[in-house]
């Protein structure tokens, strides 16, 4: 019952609307109905956002049916929706010893982790319940974990395989499209953006993103379109190929003058004067 941990924290659509059960006037009214009934409503609460009427509930539940994973699960949940991150992880330990650890508990306890920065134990907690099952949520929320510590390649990833199970989840469109961006996909980040706001035209912070996307792309291909490659390099990639300076020329010789006849006669009469003294 976790919300997705995205990268502006926008929640999984809301089911405030959805009605509640009967049994939740006679839970509040009398506390007599049965755990079954309980949990039920505390779930929902839960869903619905109403977290601290959800912890007492499951409080209440924990105290009679403690070997109950779902209790624990739920408790978790709840305990992180209200921001009690240290507590989540204390009620999460306390499953453990009971040996109601289950994947959607590990995933729950990675928020609590990721909300006090501890990125690591998010990461290795989402890791541990992907073992056990994977859930394209789960998968989502690993994503933004790896988003943060800058494995950006590695967030892309997990994103597209979780967009792929959940295509219409607009909180996702709009981590993939960061991701994308951040690993230098811009064609990528401006499908991802307008998938998100094909979900939720009201999202504000993906128009912000996309409206400020195509401001930066268009003189790249105003560029491109004024200077086309030359012919039979279109669709490849220009690579810059390292200068280098050319090989310096060797100093230039002296001329050899050939020897005249009277350079010769002038040489002899030299010699004869040095031979003579």
């Amino acid at each position: 019952a976790a919300i997705v941990l995205s990268l502006d924290w926008k929640a999984l659509p809301s089911v405030t609307s959805r009605r509640l059960p009967s049994e939740y006037s006679a839970v509040t009214r009398s506390g007599k109905c049965s755990f079954g009934a309980r949990l039920r409503v505390a779930d929902i609460l839960l869903e619905a956002g109403r977290y601290e009427e959800s912890l007492v509930l499951l409080r209440d539940v924990l105290r009679t049916r403690p070997e109950l994973p779902e209790v624990h699960i739920s408790l978790v949940g709840a305990l992180v929706g209200l921001g009690r991150q240290a507590e989540a992880v204390a009620a999460y330990d306390a499953a453990v010893r009971r040996g109601c650890e289950t994947p959607a508990l590990c995933s729950n306890v990675a928020l609590a982790f990721m909300s006090r920065g501890d990125l690591e134990g998010a990461e290795s907690h989402l890791r541990r319940a992907l073992q056990w099952m994977d859930q394209p949520l789960w998968r989502a929320n690993l994503g933004a974990v790896l988003f943060k510590r800058g494995a950006y390649g590695d967030a892309l990833r997990e994103f597209q395989q979780a967009a792929a199970a959940m295509p219409n989840h607009a909180a996702l469109q709009y981590n993939l499209g960061r991701a994308a961006l951040a690993t230098g996909d811009t064609n990528g980040a401006l499908v991802a953006l307008q998938r998100a706001l094909a979900v939720d035209p009201t999202y504000a912070k993906a128009r912000q993103d996309l409206d400020a996307l195509r401001v930066a792309v268009q003189p790249l291909e105003r560029d491109r379109d004024a200077c086309p490659p030359p012919p039979g390099l279109a669709g490849r990639t220009l690579q810059f190929i390292a200068t280098q300076a050319p090989p310096r020329a060797a100093p230039a010789r002296p001329a050899l003058r050939p020897v005249l006849p009277a350079d010769r006669e002038r040489s002899d009469r030299k010699s004869t004067r040095l031979n003579s003294s």
